[in-house]
């Protein structure tokens, strides 16, 4: 167990633009000469069987999880300049149990919350709402109408949604910077294909515990979700079916308490390196645990 190379992010993803005509999104606009419904995840999209979305797994638990490093090389400013000459960000991603497994694991944590940061566009649950506020300001009540007859470019679709959402200040110094460089669909191809990179800590699930000396596999099942199996097992009283839902919780309990602590480390190890953390980690992410600590230390 240890951090892998660098991945470039054409290895692992790809930026397809903000719409496509393959999209069954009910937004229908034109951004960038393409008309079509918004695209999963603002167009970043992963590539198929990679380190972080395999192929053929035999269990959720399967799924990549773990700790990741993003790193984007940008403009800075006398105000704006990591010391570690990047804008960074180390994260932690554990979920698998998502009903679809592109949204579990590394995908969509990555694209979704931290990609489309970098380029500042809402997050797809947010457009709805803010194209509501903007049309009905117009006084315009037929508005999914009235965005099919828009054409916008990635930078005017930002304009027109500007006040609706939000993004992490950090993220936002970031853009602020290196916006020229992000105008349309080919510039943000072209500036990901040639400024981010992503490592990754793999961080595995037991498949199995020890149970009267012999292996039992655990069963990596929701049972929150209505009609799932073991879900009707457990509501039915199965004895079994009961110890083994326990078994899946304490062992998950056991892997983010893992998770937690490496992302921790990393965070710290960061810090020593260049006496500051990643620059698009956000300050209250750190620095919440450490209010008055060292200063008591040598007490």
């Amino acid at each position: 167990m240890s951090w892998t190379k660098w991945y470039e992010f054409d290895e692992l993803f790809k930026f397809e633009g903000l719409t496509s005509s393959k999209s069954r999104s009910g937004f229908i606009t034109t951004i960038d000469g393409v008309k079509g419904g918004l695209t999963r995840w603002n167009g970043f999209l992963e590539r198929q069987d990679t380190v972080i979305y395999p192929r053929n797994l035999q269990s959720r638990a399967e799924i990549p999880c773990g700790i990741y490093m993003i790193r984007v090389k940008g403009k800075t400013s006398k105000e704006t300049s990591p010391k570690s000459q990047y804008f960074d960000y180390i994260g932690r991603a554990g979920g698998i149990m998502n009903a679809s497994k592109k949204t579990n694991g590394f995908l969509s944590r990555i694209p979704d919350d931290h990609f489309r940061k970098l380029i500042n566009i809402p997050q797809r649950g947010f457009v709805k709402q803010g194209m509501k506020e903007v049309y009905q300001a117009r006084g315009v009540q037929n508005w999914l109408s009235e965005l099919e007859n828009e054409t916008f470019t990635t930078q005017s679709y930002r304009d027109f949604l500007e006040g609706t959402y939000h993004i992490e200040a950090n993220f936002k110094s970031f853009f602020d910077l290196n916006q020229d460089m992000l105008g349309d669909t080919r510039a943000i191809q072209d500036f990901f294909k040639r400024n981010v990179r992503i490592r990754f800590l793999f961080l595995s699930r037991d498949l199995t515990v020890r149970r009267r000396g012999q292996p039992v596999d655990i069963r990596y099942e929701n049972i929150y979700k209505t009609g799932g199996r073991l879900r009707e097992e457990v509501l039915s009283g199965n004895e079994g079916s009961l110890e083994q839902s326990e078994i899946y919780h304490r062992k998950e309990m056991e892997y983010k308490g893992r998770l937690y602590k490496a992302e921790g480390l990393c965070l710290q190890a960061y810090f020593t390196r260049y006496g500051e953390y990643p620059f698009l980690n956000s300050s209250n992410e750190v620095n919440y645990a450490l209010n008055n600590f060292l200063e008591s230390l040598d007490s």
